[in-house]
């Protein structure tokens, strides 16, 4: 009972905080999840992303990373933005206003609002402090930094299944979220893991990616995603991927814009959650009715970018100087860094071009 009182409060403190989505699980050793991943980094998967080779027992038990782990807490952040001419099919040749000689790359919607490391930081962190002062604990944090499997816990903590894409979805708000993750000595009650895979047999993420990124469900070679080429890659492109470079400056969101629990809720953000009802197969958060346009939470604030931008603007910035003015110092762009931005809006460009011959 005490732990259910415990839960119970751990919860609301989340929704207090503002996020859409948070679950429980028991932490424990992953073995599977293991020499899944270890499979992965020895096929290559991971490329050029060296950081995930490293720790792999640490990421696959919570218990190492703090010891005396008992409970994995899980917060999702909805960053759905309801964008003009974001749902497929695109308009040729991606251009201001749909006809004008002015080429745009897209950007991906997590990145059109400031750094989610530190505006979803910010609160995991408060939840953290509240939970160590209120229980004398000492809890651990992450938001996409540490040594956790963050999509595996939300799914073992009923916020998601793994899709063939990837990425966590979450039957009645699809998958657009951001994930932050507690490790606590605290005891608490976990909610029930989902363990069906919900995509059944749709493909349409596997079929609509341009360079057939996603080699089977749920294994991503990240050598070919775009996201991983547009963000985090910093050689020069192969020759085979180069055209593929058609329309996405900043990451993708093709797999997630064809994904029917995404395509269903198009048009809808759900603004709140109310703790304590479960349903099965279901995040331990009751969504709301109340709908508005954009991020459905405060968190992540207002967007700083627009969808897409005149990539004429990019290839003109001179230094990282010039960047920064123009993208801003809490934009996520700045991690594919100025030659990393001008090398995909000069392959956007060139593209664009061909087909317009």
């Amino acid at each position: 009972m005490q732990s259910n009182t415990r839960t119970a409060k751990v919860k609301q403190w989340a929704s207090d905080l503002g996020f859409d989505l948070v679950g429980i699980a028991r932490a424990e050793p992953l073995p599977d999840h293991r020499d899944h991943l270890l499979n992965w980094v020895e096929q290559g998967r991971h490329t050029g992303m060296k950081w995930l080779a490293n720790n792999i027992e640490l990421r696959c038990d919570p218990t190492q990373v703090l010891p005396g782990c008992k409970s994995v807490i899980v917060v999702g952040v909805n960053y759905y933005t309801d964008n003009p001419g974001d749902t497929p099919p695109f308009i040729p040749p991606y251009c201001v206003g749909g006809d004008s000689d002015e080429p745009i790359g897209r950007i991906a919607r997590y990145a059109q609002f400031a750094d989610y490391h530190k505006t979803i930081g910010k609160q995991v962190k408060k939840l953290t402090r509240k939970i160590d002062d209120e229980y004398g604990t000492e809890s651990r944090r992450y938001v996409d930094t540490g040594p956790v499997l963050e999509k595996v816990w939300a799914q073992k903590a009923g916020i998601g299944f793994i899709g063939k894409n990837g990425c966590l979805i979450n039957q009645r708000q699809g998958s657009w979220f951001l994930l932050g993750v507690i490790l606590t000595p605290l005891e608490l009650t976990p909610d029930k893991a989902i363990e069906t895979d919900f995509c059944g047999t749709c493909s349409a993420c596997i079929d609509a990616c341009p360079t057939d990124a996603i080699v089977s469900p749920g294994v991503l070679d990240s050598g070919r995603c775009l996201s991983y080429l547009t963000i985090e890659h910093r050689d020069e492109i192969e020759d085979d991927l180069k055209s593929h470079f058609t329309e996405w400056l900043f990451g993708c969101d093709i797999c997630q814009d064809v994904c029917p629990y995404n395509k269903k809720l198009a048009k809808k953000v759900f603004l709140s959650c109310e703790v304590g009802e479960e349903p099965q197969n279901f995040p331990p958060c009751e969504v709301g009715g109340e709908l508005k346009e954009g991020s459905s939470s405060n968190i992540l604030g207002d967007p700083i970018h627009p969808p897409a931008l005149p990539l004429r603007e990019i290839l003109d910035l001179k230094d990282k100087d010039q960047l920064l003015d123009y993208i801003g110092r809490k934009s996520p762009l700045r991690r594919a860094g100025l030659e990393g931005l001008k090398r995909t809006a000069e392959l956007i460009t060139m593209n664009i071009k061909r087909k317009q011959i």
